[in-house]
């Protein structure tokens, strides 16, 4: 997938007639993540120029996404995770919704959080992004507008109606305020309570 992003990232940023990119899942789901056989392969033959060759990959197509020419926009539908995250994350506008399940579960193989999680989690308030970090916790559909990790919650049902007001409005003269004013018409402002922050807060709270 990361190749074929590249691709597609050349050619949006060489091309001014595109002003704004929709990124959204095919299905069900916005983005599972990457796949952990082709980072797992050449460790276990110990080649680790390959290995280094894909982190510089990924890093660099991520840095590449975060300053796009066109605006991204990102719908969160369904799993946002690992690699999914982190081509998201810093969308210009981001959009959680019912389904949106968002983790990053590296941990759970091992691993660290990956694709520049860190940076995002250690701003969390009451130490949840540390707890996020390290347990590959999930945040759940309207949490991730009331922790700042989407900018907008929008119900499922309405994603349909959204994308064709935001069709609408795109055109040469597209600005970011305006694509703001549309999805806030489809936002739905109520935040919802972190199961157990309290707790988490405490647990995590010890110096490190």
């Amino acid at each position: 997938m990361i190749y074929w992003v590249n691709r597609f990232l050349d050619y949006w940023n060489s091309n001014p007639a595109i002003k704004v990119c929709i990124w959204k899942g095919d299905g069900v789901s916005f983005c599972a993540g990457g796949d952990l056989v082709l980072w797992r392969e050449p460790c276990e033959r110990k080649d680790y120029e390959s290995v280094d060759f894909m982190h510089t990959l990924v890093y660099t197509t991520l840095a590449r996404i975060k300053n796009m020419n066109p605006i991204q926009i990102s719908i969160w539908n369904g799993f946002v995770m690992g690699g999914g995250v982190g081509f998201s994350i810093n969308s210009k506008i981001r959009i959680a919704t019912d389904s949106s399940t968002f983790a990053m579960p590296e941990t759970a193989v091992g691993y660290m959080p990956d694709s520049g999680s860190t940076v995002y989690f250690s701003r969390l308030r009451n130490n949840l992004g540390l707890y996020y970090a390290l347990t590959g916790g999930k945040i759940i559909g309207r949490e991730l507008y009331t922790l700042g990790l989407a900018d907008y919650f929008v119900p499922s049902e309405r994603l349909d109606e959204l994308e064709k007001a935001l069709a609408e409005v795109i055109d040469e003269n597209v600005t970011l305020e305006k694509l703001k004013k549309v999805v806030e018409k489809y936002h739905d402002p109520k935040q919802e309570a972190i199961e157990h922050e309290a707790v988490i807060s405490e647990a995590f709270g010890g110096k490190t």
